[in-house]
């Protein structure tokens, strides 16, 4: 009887065990958060290397709204660009329109066709939050995105290169 009352603990115990690997996994797994549009805030320079920001969108197909114009089927948006630093909104907001055509109804919700979008404007250095939003122009859709960027001025001292020994 013994041997019997052991085996049962040993099969409950390995039971347990296994069941709490599972669970430990469960918990380490991190939710994925789909974005509404993907979004590149990033920085260069000029000809006269003065400090431009370069904004990049690309919208999935999916998230717009096609509407059937002259035979083939039409999508606008406005994106909408925000530069707030640590006191609030600082340049002055800049807006755009972009169009965008399929020729079938299947390319308009196709998950591998995205719209592209692409602005470069000047900027004074400083830590931003740039706030993007696309509106989809003649519905109520809106999506909006924010990244931090930090842009950099004109380099201040001379770049030296030293021998090395």
């Amino acid at each position: 009887m013994s041997g019997i009352f052991i085996r049962a603990c040993m099969t409950t115990a390995c039971w347990l065990a296994a069941a709490s690997a599972a669970l430990g996994q469960g918990m380490l797994d991190r939710p994925v958060v789909e974005t509404a549009f993907e979004l590149s805030v990033s920085q260069q320079f000029d000809e006269e290397a003065k400090p431009l920001i370069v904004v990049a969108a690309s919208i999935p197909y999916r998230k717009l709204i096609f509407f059937l114009r002259d035979g083939r089927y039409e999508a606008r948006y406005r994106v909408f660009l925000e530069l707030e630093n640590r006191r609030g909104p600082d340049a002055p907001g800049r807006v755009w329109e972009e169009t965008v055509t399929a020729a079938g109804f299947n390319e308009t919700t196709s998950a591998a066709r995205f719209a592209s979008t692409r602005r470069t404007f000047p900027v004074e250095p400083g830590d931003y939050k740039a706030v993007v939003t696309v509106e989809v122009i003649d519905t109520s859709r809106r999506f909006r995105e924010e990244q931090p960027l930090r842009v950099v001025g004109e380099a201040s001292g001379r770049l030296e290169l030293s021998t090395p020994v």
